[in-house]
């Protein structure tokens, strides 16, 4: 802020502000002249005359002093700017940035917070003149400026704000501040950047601006009172890609962003099946609610999950595509003596009809496409293991037979990638028993042994082992055995964790083991599959939907040519697209505005599906407290008008006109106080006899 005198030729009139101390100064250097005959009037005039040692001439002087001042400064006209300075008759250059995102369209009942603010960015650019410069930005994304430079055309730009929309994308605010100082860049007269935003919490804690020294930065708040909300944040189907005939689980999160509890119906829309759960949301917290879908075919479809409306809507609903697979991808890397192991695993898969083995080398690895759904890994011996890890990250199972002689601490480094503790130097040791090892289920209750049960299958943990790495369960990294020796060797071991990796301790050489000829191998190997691509106790699992404001990529393949595919937003129109130079002919759309599903169609044929979803960061709509956009660096408004006020200078001289007049009646007062304490004649001493 700053502080202007229009009447500044008038400096020299401050030298008054002495007078009232001066005229004290006198008063008290000739007291009053007193005629008295006794003690008594000599202390009465003394008492009067010494008046600068008394509090009360000291508020005298203190009330005379200000109102002089106050009378001088209303005759310098001072007048009140926002920062940067300037003068009356200065050019202004004002970049106003409307938040456009998602959470802006939260609505107390009468209007959404977005269109109190477009109210307030209008109230601020009608506070300039037109000398002054303007530009408004539309803040999503990706920000959106109205003119490409400053521009002096105030009615055009308040016709966008009328005009303007709101977004279901999340803010950038950052990149909204880096237009806004290019627009700036070169202007002369002051310069100011005005934000109106709810200034929601998850976008602007932690984001500081950094401005040149001659902008200054004003922020309006448009959010108003509590903001109770409840959303729907993921959808997500596991297995990711589900085998016809498999059943399919679906899991939505459901967020309460309020202090009171919250029950809610979810309902899943299947194509024209409706399936609905209650769930009770605690303050502040989540629940995961999960739906059964069969698969019925290779066909892919859509699933929506939605929650009642409320008064922010945007977040209540959600998609998410469902493409199974005709077959189960199985990648098979083999090496040493561990290809007795891989021909039975792929033995297996081929008697399994539905799951299809496919030879690789370790070079193969770090091409998630040729993988496939599941890797099985035979004496593999532990090098490079940052490729293996890579796999493990991208979601893809691994199940992986150790070989002899391997050291120790590969075990664990596969899954931590940090040093091995203790000794380095101990390797996998071979042990052999002429009588066989015996097996045993040590997790009946697991999901790979749910088929058996009943019994129809057998038992999965029949069979003999005469050979077996003798390896402790502290060798390990932390799991669950599955299947285990009697003795407690693990033999099938299940790690815990995100990543999702299988130690398997059972040889299938023929010879060594039994265990590849029974009946029951076979359907313990499916089950085995189809349960680790299922997710694992404590994993953390990321959605990696798209969200509005980008642009969606088609890659061209066989199937049909680049200038063939078309794009099919949720309404049925078309999106424009635009091909990719760079990228072999591929298709890309404009940033997309709607969230859904989006079909990429060579034809009347679907070629593939996209889902875009409501960003999950807008749906928490507590917004920063005032401490906090102080912080930003900027001035806080409550409305545009102050803004606007700011702008064009607030006169101050009324406010010290009255200033004097309240200075004036309190020096009355205290004087008029003064001579009424003064004591007249005293009274006559009564005489007792």
């Amino acid at each position: 802020m700053s502080v202007i005198f229009l009447n500044a030729i008038l400096w020299p009139l401050a030298l008054l502000v002495v007078l009232p101390l001066v005229m004290h100064l006198f008063a008290r250097a000739r007291p009053p002249i007193v005629d008295f005959s006794s003690v008594e009037f000599i202390q009465r005039a003394l008492r009067f005359t010494q008046r600068v040692r008394k509090p009360k001439d000291w508020l005298l002087l203190i009330l005379r002093t200000a109102a002089v001042a106050a009378v001088i400064l209303l005759f310098l006209r001072p007048m009140l700017f926002s920062h940067g300075g300037g003068g009356l008759f200065e050019r202004r250059n004002v970049v106003v940035i409307l938040d456009a995102s998602a959470s802006m369209g939260w609505s107390d009942g009468s209007q959404t917070r977005f269109a109190v603010a477009c109210a307030e960015a209008s109230e601020i650019l009608a506070g300039l003149s037109s000398r002054d410069a303007a530009d408004l930005i539309l803040a999503g994304a990706g920000p959106r400026a109205v003119f490409p430079a400053m521009g002096g055309n105030i009615g055009y730009l308040q016709g966008e704000i009328r005009r303007a929309r709101l977004t279901s994308e999340a803010l950038d605010p950052d990149a909204a501040l880096r237009l806004a100082v290019r627009l700036l860049a070169g202007q002369e007269g002051r310069k100011e950047i005005c934000i109106i935003s709810d200034f929601q919490a998850s976008n602007w804690r932690g984001f500081k601006p950094r401005l040149p020294p001659d902008i200054g930065l004003t922020c309006v708040g448009t959010a108003r009172g509590e903001s109770p909300n409840a959303a729907i944040l993921r959808v997500e189907v596991d297995p990711a890609r589900p085998l016809p005939g498999e059943e399919a689980t679906i899991l939505c999160d459901v967020a309460n962003f309020s202090g009171a509890p919250q029950r809610k119906t979810i309902i899943l829309a299947v194509e024209s099946a409706r399936t609905s759960h209650e769930a009770v949301l605690p303050p502040w917290g989540r629940a995961t609610v999960t739906f059964k879908q069969r698969i019925a075919a290779p066909l892919s479809f859509a699933v929506s999950a939605s929650l009642a409306e409320d008064p922010f809507p945007g977040d209540d609903r959600r998609w998410a595509v469902v493409e199974p697979a005709d077959l189960l991808r199985v990648g098979l890397v083999s090496s040493g003596k561990g290809e007795a192991t891989a021909a039975a695993w792929a033995k297996g898969c081929r008697a399994l009809g539905w799951a299809r083995p496919d030879l690789l080398t370790t070079e193969a690895l770090v091409n998630p496409e040729m993988i496939g759904d599941v890797l099985l890994l035979s004496g593999w011996p532990g090098t490079d293991s940052s490729r293996v890890r890579g796999v493990l990250e991208r979601g893809i199972p691994v199940v992986w037979a150790p070989p002899v002689g391997m050291p120790v601490s590969r075990l664990m480094t596969v899954l931590t990638n940090a040093a091995p503790l203790g000794d380095s130097r101990a390797v996998t040791v071979w042990e052999e028993n002429p009588e066989g090892f015996r097996l045993k289920v040590a997790a009946p209750d697991h999901p790979v042994f749910r088929a058996f049960a009943a019994g129809e299958y057998g038992d999965p943990a029949r069979g003999r082992v005469r050979g077996r790495l003798a390896v402790t369960t502290a060798q390990l990294p932390a799991g669950d055995p599955l299947i285990s020796y009697e003795d407690g060797t693990p033999a099938l071991w299940m790690c815990r964790g995100p990543l999702p990796l299988i130690l398997w301790n059972i040889t299938l050489e023929k010879g060594l083991s039994s265990v590849q000829n029974q009946a029951e191998f076979v359907p313990l190997l499916g089950e085995l599959l189809l349960a680790s691509r299922r997710g694992l106790p404590g994993s953390v699992r990321v959605l990696k939907d798209s969200v509005p404001g980008q642009r969606l990529t088609w890659r061209t393949g066989v199937e049909a040519r680049a200038d063939e595919i078309r794009l099919q937003g949720p309404d049925g129109s078309d999106v424009p697209l635009r091909a990719l130079e760079t990228a072999g002919g591929a298709r890309v759309s404009e940033p997309v505005e709607q969230p859904g599903v989006y079909d990429w169609m060579a034809g009347e044929r679907v070629m593939s599906r996209e889902v875009v979803n409501f960003p999950a960061v807008e749906s928490d709509l507590r917004p920063l407290s005032d401490t906090e956009i102080k912080g930003l660096g900027a001035l806080t408004a409550s409305s545009g008008r102050d803004v606007r006020d700011w702008q064009a200078g607030i006169p101050l001289w009324p406010r010290l006109l009255w200033l004097a007049l309240i200075l004036l009646l309190c020096e009355g007062g205290v004087a008029a106080y003064d001579s009424f304490r003064k004591p007249g004649r005293p009274p006559a001493k009564e005489v007792s006899t």
